[in-house]
């Protein structure tokens, strides 16, 4: 017998072993029970979740996603030996990065024992959107209109002048 060790699956015993690893040996007789233990692969899989609710419309693919400065795609297991791997994207114009959650950390590793199976997740949001309507009135015949005495809409909605509305 043997004890199996993390990250290893053992395999089928010898010719001269039964599946459980007995043998039977005569007097004088030498058998060999073999047994071979094979190491388990490591996944990554690096997800990315992008929130939309400002009106963009990227989804997940449009962020170009890397592990260890390999291309990968959101939800896909990537094979990898054990060790600390590091996940990475191309932030995408009008999207800010909020962080890594699940398995990585704050800087985007983690790090991977054989067998293990780990997921880091990027998250983007949208960002809002914003109009300013910057009235200039001149007086220079007498007048003393100022910006704010003029009716200013964005969308039909009153609104100052100089100030930031979110679209």
């Amino acid at each position: 017998g043997e004890t199996n060790l993390p990250g290893y699956t053992a395999g089928a015993w010898g010719t001269d072993c039964s599946a459980q690893g007995s043998v039977n040996v005569a007097l004088g007789e030498t058998k060999t029970c073999t047994i071979t233990n094979d190491d388990q692969q490591a996944f990554i899989t690096v997800v990315k979740v992008v929130t939309n609710d400002n009106g963009g419309s990227a989804a997940p693919d449009d962020f170009a996603l890397t592990l260890e400065g390999n291309a990968v795609l959101s939800g896909v297991a990537t094979p990898v030996n054990p060790g600390t791997y590091t996940a990475g994207e191309t932030l995408v114009s009008g999207y800010t990065f909020e962080g890594y959650t699940s398995d990585c950390d704050s800087s985007g590793d983690t790090t991977v024992a054989l067998g293990e199976s780990k997921t880091c997740t990027l998250t983007n949001n949208d960002n809002q959107s914003y109009v300013i309507v910057d009235k200039t009135v001149v007086n220079n015949n007498g007048g003393s209109a100022a910006a704010n005495d003029f009716l200013l809409t964005v969308d039909g909605n009153a609104v100052l002048d100089e100030v930031a509305y979110p679209v």
